[in-house]
């Protein structure tokens, strides 16, 4: 059970936790927005929600840093120790992707540059959604430990559930961008309300996710609050 492990460890898995609540919070938020500024072509709106995006991505950066450190007493890695690292690996995929996403906003690329940055854009957004499935896979792992079958099931699902259209979006995305040459009005009008559809389901799981990251929240609060009592009648926890 977590409530045995380093107090130090579960408040630093608590921040983490609380951090990256903190930014599908603002995700989903400017998703709906950046959604909106498309529809109305506002070009310096788009920019300003993709700068707020690349800030919010290093709140991100650091609750998932924090979120997937080991426990220093070596517990659980056998069952997540992969998926945790996997994840971490995907940070740097999607660093890459965020800035080259900018770029591509502020600049205008030649198009040989235009083409490369394309493929290594697309190749991280296939590693991200690896890395999503892996902190989903953790976070199940991760609740056995407390334990609540509540979050378990939730964590379970939501691998499911966003991670089929999360692939649908990148296969839809990768289609247009490199195989569909001629882009008749019908083609796109079918592209343009598969990836809405596949968006709006995003939003809904992602919010299931926000909301499974609150309960980790409350969870983590108490088993901290155990492992203090745990370590201080041990007199090994510090003030």
């Amino acid at each position: 059970m977590i409530s045995f492990s380093d107090p130090e460890w579960i408040g630093r898995l608590l921040r983490g936790v609380r951090f990256v609540l903190f930014y599908t919070l603002v995700t989903i938020a400017l998703t709906s927005l950046y959604m909106v500024m498309l529809l109305v072509h506002h070009q310096v709106a788009v920019m300003v929600v993709r700068l707020v995006q690349l800030g919010g991505y290093f709140i991100y950066v650091y609750g998932t840093w924090y979120m997937t450190m080991p426990d220093p007493g070596g517990l659980g890695e056998e069952a997540y120790g992969r998926s945790r690292k996997i994840v971490r690996i995907a940070l740097a995929a999607s660093a890459i992707s965020q800035l080259l996403n900018l770029a591509q906003t502020a600049w205008n690329f030649l198009p040989e540059v235009e083409l490369a940055a394309r493929i290594v854009r697309t190749v991280c957004s296939f590693i991200v959604l690896v890395g999503t499935l892996a902190m989903l896979d953790y976070l199940s792992k991760l609740a056995a430990r407390i334990p609540d079958e509540f979050l378990i099931r939730r964590a379970r699902f939501l691998k499911l559930a966003i991670g089929i259209p999360y692939a649908a979006l990148l296969v839809i995305i990768l289609a247009i961008e490199f195989f569909v040459k001629s882009r008749t009005k019908p083609m796109m009008t079918t592209f343009g309300c598969s990836l809405l559809l596949i968006i709006i389901l995003l939003l809904i799981f992602g919010t299931q996710f926000l909301l499974m990251l609150a309960r980790f929240v409350k969870q983590l609060i108490t088993q901290l609050k155990v492992a203090r009592e745990n370590w201080r009648g041990s007199g090994s926890v510090p003030n």
